[in-house]
């Protein structure tokens, strides 16, 4: 599975980067961040983009949300449809969250949003739990 690298951030990005920028310098000024069909598994190294708003994540393959915590403070909307998310409970820390996209992951049970107090839109249709064989 392909890693999320400093490399990986600054090409995700449609913000244009100034003349002589540093990676830290552009990546901490983001705003929109597009990681969507990478195939990722495992959210990691967003520490370094702590002012995205808009992050895109759909078709991929991550099963959790875990890692989100350094956009806590800036994240507006979060697009993660089709991916293998069992569960949403690692969004509750992106209170300012008025946008989730979850449609097309394998979500039983929608619980631990109740901390997103802006929350406007919540898309979570066609999903598809993975139902344990019988024993």
């Amino acid at each position: 599975m392909p890693r999320i690298t400093t490399e990986l951030l600054c090409s995700r990005s449609k913000t244009p980067r100034k003349p002589g920028e540093a990676d830290a310098q552009f990546l901490s000024r983001i705003t929109h961040l597009g990681l969507d069909g990478l195939k990722l598994d495992k959210l990691e190294s967003l520490s370094e983009c702590p002012r995205v708003e808009v992050l895109y994540l759909y078709d991929n393959m991550l099963a959790t949300l875990d890692g989100m915590q350094p956009m806590a403070r800036s994240m507006r909307m979060l697009f993660a449809q089709n991916n293998l998310l069992y569960s949403c409970r690692r969004v509750e820390v992106l209170r300012g969250l008025t946008k989730l996209y979850l449609d097309g992951n394998q979500l039983s049970l929608i619980d631990g949003l109740e901390t997103l107090t802006r929350l406007e839109e919540l898309h979570v249709k066609n999903q598809f739990p993975e139902i344990p064989p019988e024993s």
